[in-house]
């Protein structure tokens, strides 16, 4: 062995990170791959791969170029991957398995898939660092249409050029490479701006239109929920998430930068059970002139049930079909209640089971359906699956008598700290930025536009998608939140909560600790902040504006600010607009609320005794560093 190899092994095993020596270099094309030949590497960078294991602090390197893939027998794999479809066996062209101070480096290549599979996986892996290349897609599974008329209830479109399809029944089958499937909704989106069409929903009931063929490229449809305007793009889909294009699984000290994902079949980057991951640069944007509409079929980044830091930042994530980012845990219901410290949990969620859900020494907390507030916590003694639905639990106390068939448990010890900054999210259609969790979130410095939905959400979805768990120590500052609510333009930029009916005036509160400062936000319409269920809340210097980027809104009803069952408010030195400051602020079950320099309103007497607590505002210096 070459002594510089020896040398880079020990330091690399020293410093216990990636170190590139000459020595350490594992070139592709020592494996028989070639770029820009449009044959399919698969099998070659599986050599390649398996070689740069074998030496630690190795990069594996893909001279720049374009490199084609399709699905090879040689690496095929049964994953459960959250919040996308179950697939039984799953073909994966770059396998990261058990890797350990690795270095994917493509030197600005191209990464094109061919069929449905999963780009890159990173399972039971160390120190892996993916940098400088893209993924796409050679077909997208969806069909791209233009409103060329529309008369009474029936829309005459054509299929832009290159894209295959079949009607029969007066139903639509869409195809690309490897994959066939009936379209079941449609989106409208307006090519001028590139964004999903102002007011525009997704019709999921496709099924209950008609299509037909005529010419060949030209479709009628009738039957659909409302008219879409000619010259806009009708997109059709089957809403299918197979594959996210990167999935990292039971790994820590994850590292992407200066990638660009051009199209997935899922989402962008799925991170699940991992730990201390840093997104630096992860472009989620459209392929440079292909015409295309749409980037993924779902988030740009999404991550679950992960712990430790969360560094995402300088990205633009553009076009998806879903969120710019979701950082949750996984609830699991309580099914049956077996001894006093035995009890049989379900996965919740259709799209998300069978991962590891808890181990022995990890902390649980139990969590009331009806109001999403926890009563009980306990470690774990024991866990086993008895299937991949269901887990079954010991725990080191018994369990109270409050305890309800159908309430929800999570996992205390796999909660992230977030710091999101210095990103771009537009034209999408959905929300911006959600975060679950309780370990503190830092949002700074990032622009939202052209959202279909909030820029920024703090959800409460325990009962839907099962996706724990109300958030606290929060700080969202500097951002800038332009044209968002396309399509519920009466819903606040900000979202926090989603009170239920169920939520009594003398319940808890699901948040707290939330600071909102130095945001600006150029709306269609003056909702600035919904916020329900929130104990210590801080609105200050933020300022409105009406963008005026679409024809003019009429103004709905509703204040700037809505607050509901919530206290501890604190709300100071923002701007309005004049046609907003006869509503600025309405109230709904919430008291101790203090504002400052702003006519008509006065100071709560008891703010100060009873919301004696840290800061809102201290939350983001713990944060940012």
């Amino acid at each position: 062995m070459k002594t510089s190899h020896v040398i880079c092994m020990v330091v690399a095993s020293l410093l216990y990170f990636n170190v590139e020596c000459v020595a350490q270099i594992v070139k592709v094309t020592e494996f028989g791959v070639r770029p820009d030949t449009g044959q399919d590497v698969s099998s070659g960078v599986l050599r390649a791969i398996k070689a740069a294991k074998a030496r630690p602090g190795a990069v594996l390197q893909f001279p720049k170029g374009r490199y084609d893939f399709w699905p090879v027998k040689e690496h095929f794999a049964h994953y459960f991957i959250s919040n996308h479809d179950a697939v039984d066996n799953r073909a994966v062209a770059i396998p990261l398995e058990g890797a350990k101070h690795l270095t994917l480096d493509g030197q600005g290549s191209a990464f094109v898939f061919h069929g449905p599979m999963l780009p890159i996986s990173i399972v039971d892996a160390t120190d892996v660092t993916l940098r400088n290349f893209s993924v796409d897609y050679e077909t997208q599974h969806f069909l791209t249409t233009k409103v060329m008329a529309a008369v009474g209830d029936s829309v005459t479109v054509t299929v832009l050029a290159g894209q295959k399809y079949s009607v029969s029944g007066g139903r639509l089958t869409l195809f690309a490479e490897g994959w066939s499937a009936q379209a079941t909704a449609s989106l409208e989106i307006d090519p001028a701006t590139m964004a999903v069409a102002l007011n525009a929903r997704d019709n999921f009931k496709l099924s209950a239109a008609r299509i037909a063929e005529g010419l060949p490229g030209e479709l009628m449809i009738s039957g659909l929920p409302s008219d879409p305007k000619i010259g806009h793009v009708l997109l059709f889909r089957a809403v299918d998430r197979p594959d996210p294009a990167i999935w990292t699984s039971n790994s820590k000290n994850i590292s992407v930068k200066n990638v660009a994902v051009h199209s997935a079949l899922g989402m962008a980057f799925l991170a699940q059970k991992s730990q201390d991951i840093h997104v630096d640069g992860l472009d989620v944007t459209l392929t440079p002139g292909s015409g295309r509409y749409i980037t993924t079929n779902a988030d740009a980044l999404h991550f679950s049930n992960c712990k430790g830091k969360l560094l995402i930042e300088n990205g633009i994530y553009e076009n998806m079909l879903d969120d710019g980012i979701n950082v949750h845990g996984s609830y699991l219901r309580v099914e049956k209640l077996i001894a006093p410290r035995t009890v049989l949990l379900a996965w919740g969620h259709p799209q998300t089971f069978g991962f590891t859900f808890a181990e022995k020494g990890e902390l649980l907390e139990f969590v009331a359906s009806r109001t999403s507030l926890p009563y009980f916590r306990a470690h774990v003694t024991d866990a086993m699956a008895p299937d991949d639905h269901h887990v079954q639990i010991v725990l080191d106390r018994d369990m109270p008598s409050s305890l309800h068939v159908g309430d929800n448990v999570d996992n205390v010890d796999w909660r992230p700290t977030v710091v999101y900054r210095h990103n771009t999210v537009r034209r999408i259609r959905s929300r911006g930025a959600l975060f679950s969790t309780t370990s503190g979130v830092l949002v700074e410095d990032n622009r939202f536009e052209n959202l279909s939905s909030a820029g920024v959400m703090l959800p409460e979805t325990g009962s839907k998608w099962f996706e724990s768990t109300p958030s606290r120590d929060v700080a969202i500052r500097r951002n800038t939140f332009r044209d968002t609510n396309l399509a519920q333009p009466s819903q606040g930029a900000i979202l926090i909560g989603e009170r239920t009916p169920s939520m009594k005036p003398d319940d808890g509160y699901n948040y707290s600790n939330v600071s909102i400062e130095d945001n600006d936000f150029e709306l269609l319409e003056p909702h600035v902040l919904q916020a329900s269920s929130v104990d210590g809340l801080l609105f200050r210097a933020n300022r409105l504006a009406i963008s005026g980027d679409y024809s003019p809104q009429p103004f709905h009803a509703t204040a700037s600010v809505t607050l509901a069952h919530s206290r501890c408010i604190h709300i100071e030195n923002n701007t309005f607009p004049a046609e907003t400051r006869s509503v600025p602020l309405r109230e709904i079950d919430t008291s101790l609320v203090r504002i400052d320099k702003q006519p008509g309103t006065t100071e709560a007497r008891d703010w100060d005794a009873v919301c004696s607590r840290s800061a809102p505002e201290t939350v983001s210096e713990s944060l940012g560093h």
